[in-house]
């Protein structure tokens, strides 16, 4: 008897495992792996090793590359920081999957060891021998954006995607070296190999009489690869190795809802760049970076109004003291407003966010207001002078 993985990754805060969504891809007849002689291999060769560090693209000395202003990705995987972010604590289990032997041309079914973790209504898992891996999956985020943005860029016609590991560096605004073009390179093979359970993709317009978007439907997929396909091919020219060329197919519910003519959440390069190099720090600034680039507030024109229970959850801090929780988040809100591409401020216990150029209309209406305040100050100080003499 097997178990499914829901039987044995719980949640964290309830401690209750979810029962409506078994993890056994038997069921549902997807969760393809390439063979080779009967045993599960992966189809992209020795994984290189990683390289210490991270370089911006605009600190490379002598290199002359145009920076893309803004990454794209979609909105649901830019909100759901928890996809990309394991906690320390991850869980075994053994999971069921069809798998085809391409030498026999068979299909057969294989038991997997797999480690995961439950995110919500979610769980993220993936095969065992790419354990190693589990802990880089916030990079993953960062390989995704690219390609994503890549996706949009090239057209929608074509569901491959045909790059080098140079041009996905430089697209996220990291710089093309050696350390960096590894470190994509293990992220592309964990969207490879890492399975969702249970996401929703949003993948139909419904528009009124007068052609007018009104809402997006969506659907609930048993389990997803996000990029089911991947290659590296790699060259040699004149005795010396050449850039990598990439071949990536994202999977079709991703490219259905990347297709919809609705807004992609756009992070800015160069706010990704200033969270480089700063490794203790990175997955809570760039998850609160992309959750505010995919949130819009509730009406047009205020500014964006989360708890701080939200924000701290958003960040990922797994420390229990909320007074310690609440220093971190302002010194990450503080330090995206240095680098000017948000401003925050306090009212009543209420945070408001703003992304700068996403909402410059509103930063100029609460400077216009605090100078009428100012003046309104001014001016009853005045009179008030005045009625004394």
């Amino acid at each position: 008897m097997y178990k499914s993985i829901t039987d044995i990754l719980c949640d964290e805060r309830g401690g209750c495992a979810i029962g409506f969504l078994p993890l056994l891809a038997a069921a549902s007849g997807l969760g393809l792996l390439a063979t080779h002689g009967g045993h599960l291999v992966p189809n992209l060769g020795k994984l290189p090793d990683t390289g210490d560090g991270l370089m911006p693209a605009s600190g490379l000395a002598g290199t002359a590359c145009i920076l893309k202003e803004y990454v794209s990705l979609e909105r649901n995987f830019a909100r759901e920081v928890g996809l990309f972010n394991p906690p320390h604590k991850v869980k075994q289990a053994k999971v069921k999957e069809w798998n085809i032997d391409q030498t026999e041309n068979t299909v057969k079914q294989l038991e997997l060891d797999v480690t995961g973790y439950q995110d919500g209504q979610r769980v993220v898992y993936i095969p065992a021998q790419f354990i190693h891996l589990f802990d880089k999956l916030p990079a993953a985020r960062l390989a995704l954006a690219a390609l994503t943005t890549l996706w949009l860029q090239n057209g929608e016609g074509n569901m491959a995607i045909k790059t080098t590991l140079g041009e996905l560096c430089r697209t996220v605004g990291l710089a093309p070296n050696g350390p960096n073009r590894m470190r994509m390179k293990e992220a592309l093979t964990i969207l490879h190999h890492v399975r969702y359970q249970g996401l929703n993709f949003f993948n139909q317009e419904v528009t009124s009489r007068n052609g007018k978007v009104v809402k997006i439907k969506g659907c609930h997929e048993v389990m997803t690869i996000l990029v089911p396909h991947l290659e590296f091919l790699d060259a040699v020219m004149d005795g010396k190795r050449r850039d990598s060329t990439v071949i990536v197919d994202l999977c079709p519910p991703l490219t259905r809802a990347l297709a919809l003519n609705v807004p992609k959440a756009r992070v800015p390069v160069a706010a990704l760049q200033a969270t480089y190099g700063n490794t203790r720090a990175t997955r809570g600034v760039q998850n609160i970076l992309f959750w505010l680039s995919a949130v819009t507030p509730e009406k047009p024109g205020q500014p964006l109004r989360p708890k701080v229970d939200t924000l701290i959850e958003v960040m990922k801090v797994e420390g229990r003291r909320k007074d310690k929780n609440i220093r971190k988040l302002k010194r990450t809100l503080n330090s995206l407003q240095k680098s000017g591409f948000i401003a925050w401020w306090k009212i009543e216990n209420e945070y408001c966010v703003i992304m700068k150029n996403r909402d410059q209309g509103i930063l100029e209406k609460k400077r216009e207001r605090g100078k009428r305040i100012v003046a309104a100050t001014l001016y009853a100080a005045y009179r008030k002078q005045t009625s004394v003499l």
